[in-house]
């Protein structure tokens, strides 16, 4: 096993040719993280009608909820990267973690609605931050050979839990009928046990340790890890000088000369990847009924087509770690955007032919579309996580993953109110081109401006970006 040495100069994990113990506990509890994080947003969709026969919730408390859990992920996102700065990588995960799933489980005791309010605000305030930090660990934790093949593993593992989510809260309401949503929040928030696990499995990041001057501590994990002798003296002289970067010199660095043109980039990537997946998300269903499919086929292609998401991240670890990185972005990119144009094109004259002759071959194909769109775009998503946490140094790291992942979640709230009008004014073609847009304008500034990051270690990259 290849590992950091004393010869090699300390390059924390690069050079390591097979993940040990440490690493494989640590990508498999950062799995189960992105499972409860994608299996709640799936949960809580299914049983909002539930809430609204059993406790008389209006639609328009529904969306308050659902209002106050955006929220929540904006702030997460900016403010779980501030708390992976202060706390550490490892204690503010679990933090995070025991916040959304604390939340749920408070979620599945209680009918009040100010509770539900406060719980769904700390439930995505927990969730994106918790994803937010595991960005930046997983990015800190693996081998620069290997770093996106094994973060797309490992998030395609926690995708799952999208057609998981699903599947549960459908069986749940078909045999417990209304009383089921207490039973999907109680499995939302079991994500709880991932605490004391973590405690004793996780190792904190050695980056981090180094930055806050624990050298010797950084050393023993490193060399835990690698089973090789470890000496970061080389690299810890420069970082422990320097002191604790705040929010607003964060955010001057991240607009500073060296730094800005990467920053439009992931912030162009980050934007765009996330409008992609959240633009129709709350409409798909709607359209395909007003386009004339009946309501339970349409939830039949809509849940089919979700499985194409953890596939997606399977597909993408192969060679995520190719082409700098940037050319598999830009690719999926413009392969999802294509899909999103040949729905808006196809779909309607589909789903006509289908009301004409009654041929079942229709359906099965949307559900095919469907499920190569939620593969690429969620692809898409996975290869800019990777990127972004690659494209800042260690002493801003999670403070501007945080403010990039933060602003995607804001930007996409006003946004994605305008569907409604673009659908009214321009059709189910016309939203589907601006969906499409999302993906193909990121495209091209990460191909024009995009910097290579695959396959080198952070520190090769903090140089080349003269930070």
């Amino acid at each position: 096993m290849g590992g950091a040495s004393a010869e090699s100069g300390g390059n924390y994990f690069d050079g390591m040719q097979k993940l040990g113990k440490t690493h494989k506990h640590f990508l498999w509890i950062a799995a189960v993280c992105y499972f409860f994080d994608q299996m709640d947003m799936q949960l809580f969709g299914y049983i909002t009608p539930s809430l609204m026969d059993t406790l008389g919730f209006t639609l328009e408390q529904i969306s308050q909820f659902s209002s106050m859990s955006f929220l929540g992920m904006c702030l997460g996102g900016f403010l779980g990267g501030m708390i992976a700065t202060q706390l550490g990588r490892k204690k503010s995960l679990l933090l995070l973690v025991a916040i959304f799933s604390g939340s749920s489980i408070i979620n599945a005791l209680s009918t009040h609605y100010a509770v539900f309010m406060i719980c769904r605000f700390l439930t995505g305030f927990g969730t994106i931050g918790m994803v937010t930090v595991a960005m930046v660990y997983m990015s800190e934790m693996l081998p620069s050979a290997t770093r996106g093949k094994y973060q797309a593993l490992s998030i395609a593992c926690g995708t799952i839990g999208i057609p998981f989510g699903a599947f549960f809260a459908t069986v749940c309401l078909n045999i417990l009928g209304e009383a089921a949503w207490r039973l999907c929040f109680l499995i939302g928030g079991s994500g709880i046990i991932l605490v004391p696990i973590g405690l004793k499995w996780l190792r904190e990041s050695p980056r981090w340790l180094v930055m806050k001057g624990q050298i010797a501590e950084a050393e023993k994990i490193v060399s835990e890890c690698t089973k090789q002798p470890c000496d970061l003296s080389a690299l810890a002289t420069k970082c422990v000088m320097e002191k604790t970067v705040g929010m607003g010199q964060t955010i001057k660095m991240m607009f500073s000369k060296s730094l800005i043109r990467q920053t439009m980039v992931v912030l162009i990537l980050s934007w765009g990847a996330t409008l992609g997946v959240f633009y129709l998300a709350n409409y798909g269903v709607t359209f395909m009924v007003d386009l004339g499919l009946a309501y339970t086929l349409v939830m039949v292609i809509s849940a089919s087509g979700v499985i194409g998401t953890p596939l997606g991240d399977v597909c993408v670890s192969f060679f995520s770690d190719k082409g700098g990185r940037r050319i598999p972005i830009i690719i999926m990119s413009c392969i999802a955007g294509s899909i999103c144009v040949f729905s808006g094109i196809f779909y309607e004259p589909m789903i006509h032919y289908f009301n004409v002759s009654n041929n079942m071959v229709i359906p099965i194909i949307l559900a095919l579309i469907g499920i190569l769109r939620s593969a690429f775009s969620g692809g898409t998503m996975t290869l800019m996580w990777t990127y972004l946490a690659e494209s800042y140094p260690t002493k801003i790291r999670s403070n501007a993953t945080g403010i990039v992942f933060g602003s995607a979640r804001l930007v996409a709230v006003p946004v994605t109110l305008t569907v409604p009008a673009t659908y009214y004014a321009f059709g189910y073609l016309g939203v589907n081109v601006v969906n499409g847009l999302w993906y193909f304008i990121p495209a091209l500034f990460a191909l024009i401006w995009g910097a290579n990051s695959a396959g080198k270690s952070l520190e090769e990259l903090e140089a080349e970006f003269q930070c």
